[in-house]
């Protein structure tokens, strides 16, 4: 598998492999998911970022910080760019 250069250009494979979660944070996720009425295209966006943000913080791991601030900032984009606000917390 080719290695991705950043999270963005992470294909379905790719996002499977680095983007894995303990089951605290799948559980999160599936909140999440369930909430805000998620696509999985929307959800496959969310860990793309979780996996960012978590590199960012030196974590090998997603943790539920991680997603919670990709979830956010999922939710800013909706607010101003493409629809509803959803409240995640």
């Amino acid at each position: 598998m080719p290695k991705a250069l950043c999270s963005s250009a992470m294909n379905g494979a790719q996002i499977r492999a680095f983007c894995s979660l303990g089951q605290k944070e799948q559980a999160f996720l599936k909140r999440i998911f369930e909430h805000m009425g998620l696509s999985a295209r929307g959800y496959g966006k969310i860990l793309k970022v979780a996996r960012t943000i978590a590199d960012l913080a030196g974590s090998s791991e997603i943790k539920k910080e991680h997603l919670a601030e990709a979830a956010g900032l999922r939710g800013l984009e909706e607010k101003y760019w493409g629809g509803s606000h959803h409240d995640i917390t």
